[in-house]
């Protein structure tokens, strides 16, 4: 037979059972640890800004870029369109769908685009008249920068044509209202005519 007493093998387990514990504490904190500079990594990223909160933000941006009245055209360094929104597509006349059209190389989609030319020379070109797809344009053109490091070019553009048509309704309204004032003018001149010709009737 052979035996071992109660206490010896309370001692045993006790001593095996501390290197367990302790490894389990150590990796807890490294757990812990981790996590905050994970978290705190993700934040950075994110802006110091909550999931939700950047879920807000990419909704109220889609919303501007979609109801402007201008063409709006974002491409990364590497020429790949990131965004574009519904009146771009429809002042250069694409006839791609736009879930196509977005991570498509932009010189595929606008062929004669200086967008690459103002991403390399990092110089914004503003109020260039341009022509694609046999549309003439007036667009502004500007290096896009994150954090200091360039990661793009974005373009907002026009229709000349209708950039001409609101000018020629603006100079109509200006002639009218020229005209009117010269009516009123005159109006007025000939009140003090006959009032001039009445004081002088009364006089008499």
């Amino acid at each position: 037979m052979v035996g071992q007493t109660v206490n010896k093998i309370e001692y045993l387990a006790s001593r095996t059972n501390q290197p367990i514990l302790l490894t389990l504490i150590v990796s807890l904190l490294i757990a812990i640890s981790l996590a905050v500079w994970f978290s705190k990594s993700i934040k950075n990223i994110l802006l110091g800004l909550e999931p939700f909160e950047m879920a807000t933000l990419f909704e109220e941006i889609n919303a501007i870029i979609s109801t402007v009245k201008e063409g709006i055209l974002v491409m990364n360094k590497d020429g790949i369109i990131t965004q574009i929104n519904d009146e771009a597509i429809r002042i250069l006349r694409i006839t791609e769908p736009r879930n196509k059209i977005l991570n498509s190389n932009v010189q595929q989609i606008i062929p004669n685009t200086r967008l690459y030319d103002v991403m390399l020379t990092g110089e914004s070109e503003y109020d260039r008249e341009q022509n694609i797809n046999d549309v003439v344009i007036l667009t502004n053109r500007t290096p896009l920068f994150v954090n200091g490091k360039l990661s793009g070019a974005i373009a907002s553009f026009r229709d000349m044509t209708e950039i001409r048509q609101l000018a020629e309704n603006l100079t109509g309204v200006n002639r009218y209202a020229d005209a009117l004032r010269s009516q009123s003018h005159e109006f007025n001149n000939k009140l003090h005519v006959i009032y001039g010709l009445a004081f002088n009737e009364n006089n008499q």
